[in-house]
This record gives structure tokens, sequence and C-alpha cells, in this order.
């Protein structure tokens, strides 16, 4: 099984409050069958938004740590984009780790801003 969504991630955004929370909830992933993870952060675009490379380094550090605690779910990153203004451009300027790839495209996970309705 793959979890395409995931706040695993300590130490950014909305996600897990501690690493022993982090690795808590990967175990019982991996216990429900999750055989890869893809962790996405909440990421709120913006005039300071969440680096890419902070993303990157938080994720290396936390996937060794599940490493050598035992823990076999293949990890990879990924982010949770909120919708809002600058959300597109930086996908475009590659600022989002992206979740997967689809029939050769690239997959972006977006969720709409809390106050913001789509047109139909």
């Amino acid at each position: 099984m793959i979890d395409l969504h995931g706040h695993y991630l300590p130490w950014v955004g909305d996600g897990v409050a501690s690493l022993d929370e982090a690795l808590l909830m990967l175990r019982m992933a991996e216990a429900d069958g999750v055989r890869v993870a893809v962790l996405t952060p909440t990421v709120v675009p913006g005039p300071t938004p969440l680096a890419r490379v902070e993303l990157e380094k938080k994720f290396a550090a936390f996937a060794q740590i599940a490493r050598r605690r035992g823990l076999h779910v293949h990890l990879r990153l990924g982010a949770e984009l909120v919708h809002g203004p600058g959300a597109i451009e930086a996908i475009d300027r590659g600022e989002l780790p992206f979740i997967g790839a689809w029939e050769g495209r690239q997959v972006a996970l977006l969720r709409w801003a809390e106050d913001f309705i789509p047109i139909g």
C-alpha cells in the first residue's frame, strides 16, 4: 500500500508535534501494510515560503533516523501546496516537491485555501 498524503515529517508546518510521534505514526502505518509513504508537509506560498532546500534537509535527517530505528517503509518527500496567490508560480519555479508522476507528468497535491471557493 502507498500513502500519498502523510504529515509524518516533524519540524515543519502542521505535521506531527515531535520525532517520537512521527516514528510512532510510521510504525502504525507499516503495521497496517503501508510500504511507501510520501511525506507531504503543507507549503503556503507567499513572501516567506518554506524553502525546498530546507524541506529536503529535514526529510533526509528524518529518513535516516527512521531507518536507524528499524522502520522499513520507503519514504519519499512531497508537499501539500495550499492554493492561493503565487501557488502556480511556486510550482513553475520548482519550489515544490511533487508527490510522484502519472502518465509521464509530475503530480502535485493541491489543497484549496480555507477562504477560497473555486468557481464552478
